[in-house]
């Protein structure tokens, strides 16, 4: 670990701030839960599509459990996106909202730019120009090196060399095949109309139509919206598989704030909707953290919409979140004064003493107090906050 991540960790840490990509430096005694993780991860990666809730009450590390999930699935070639829902920025009464955000905050091992998003586009124009040009047509290379290539050339060189993007839906198709085809010709305006588009941005009927007017017969029909958000995700996934990625990994944190928005109703048919569209969404898994109050309420809700005719619906809904559940115990006091010495170990990373006897040896002294800290009743936040504390004690 260099000082520059010690550092990121410990000022994460100390402002009650879990760092999601740093985790695994100081984790400990979830081998179990991870194990789980990474079966699920395996059958994403054949093809099969996944959905876990991870369960337990406030405070007791859900969140660390996203993270850890976070960096098993991008050790293992998926993409991946960690959104919290919130009442005002993310509702999942607005699915589109929902949608935008798990496209800003889009992240794979190896992204070029800040913006996972923009990297992932850009992943995808470096290897479709190499597929077409791997292949002896000097037609082919010709036009992608001097871009002289027409809408309908670059069309048939997809077709040709790029079958698999065929199952993908009609309007990502045509999204992706014009987003490339403006790069070739320079035309930042479509460039851009092209990537608002994709992360769920409301594009006017007449902008859309100009746009058309640059694909021939190749059209995007609709806007993203609630009514398609979780088909253009996995558009994404299958795009992503072609890359030569493994699948998409989608975490929601916070998904017990559904009673929190004006709008519950709506919240809970979109959560009746995420988990049956994950049934079929191949090469997609979802990860959702949740409270026991999370359930108590849905069942509340969900109620309300019982009739014969929801009735197998619903029972599909109740069976999959009590199966796909992954219940969160507390950690041993053993372990959790695994995870303050490994705390401390970072700091001293981030000071640049690693070898400081000097600050050893006052940790050392106040063992006594770690244990006693480590041994009483509090949510990993408190705990964190407090070792975090009397770290910086050692300071002065």
């Amino acid at each position: 670990m260099d000082r520059y991540t010690a550092d990121k960790i410990i000022n994460c840490l100390e402002c009650g701030i879990v760092p999601m990509d740093c985790v695994k430096y100081f984790s400990a005694g979830r081998e179990k839960e991870i194990g789980l993780i990474q079966k699920l991860l395996s059958e994403t990666e054949s093809g099969n599509s996944g959905l876990l809730f991870v369960h337990g009450h406030y405070g007791i590390g859900k969140t660390h459990i996203l993270g850890l999930t976070l960096d098993c699935a991008l050790e293992r070639g998926f993409i991946a996106s960690h959104v919290t829902l919130t009442s005002r920025e993310c509702p999942l009464s607005h699915l589109n909202d929902v949608y935008r955000n798990i496209l800003k905050n889009l992240c794979f091992s190896g992204q070029q730019h800040k913006s996972g998003f923009y990297s992932f586009l850009e992943s995808w124009l470096n290897l479709t120009a190499q597929k077409i040009l791997s292949h002896k047509d000097e037609r082919c290379k010709h036009n992608l090196t001097y871009q002289t290539c027409g809408f309908g050339c670059l069309d048939e060189l997809y077709g040709k060399y790029i079958p698999e993007l065929w199952k993908v839906g009609e309007d990502f198709r045509s999204a992706v095949k014009l987003y490339q085809y403006a790069e070739l010709r320079g035309n930042m305006q479509v460039k851009d109309y092209i990537i608002r588009w994709l992360l769920g941005e409301k594009i006017k009927r007449v902008d859309l139509n100009w746009i058309n007017k640059q694909l021939g017969s190749v059209k995007i029909q609709n806007n993203i919206g609630d009514d398609n958000a979780f088909m253009m995700l996995k558009n994404i996934s299958q795009v992503s598989k072609i890359m030569g990625f493994n699948g998409f990994v989608i975490l929601l944190d916070e998904a017990e704030s559904i009673p929190s928005i004006h709008r519950v109703t709506d919240g809970y048919i979109n959560l009746i909707k995420l988990i049956i569209q994950s049934i079929n969404m191949s090469g997609v898994f979802f990860v959702y953290a949740t409270t026991p109050q999370f359930y108590d309420d849905a069942r509340i809700y969900l109620k309300s919409f019982e009739s014969e005719e929801t009735k197998d619906l619903l029972d599909l809904v109740y069976k999959r979140m009590e199966d796909e559940k992954l219940k969160l115990i507390p950690l041993t006091s053993d372990e959790l004064e695994f995870i303050a010495n490994k705390i401390f170990e970072i700091y001293m990373v981030s000071v640049g003493d690693e070898c400081n006897s000097h600050l050893t040896l006052r940790w050392q002294q106040m063992k006594d107090e770690i244990t006693e800290i480590c041994g009483a009743r509090q949510t990993m936040r408190d705990f964190i906050g407090r070792i975090v504390m009397n770290i910086k004690r050692i300071e002065n």
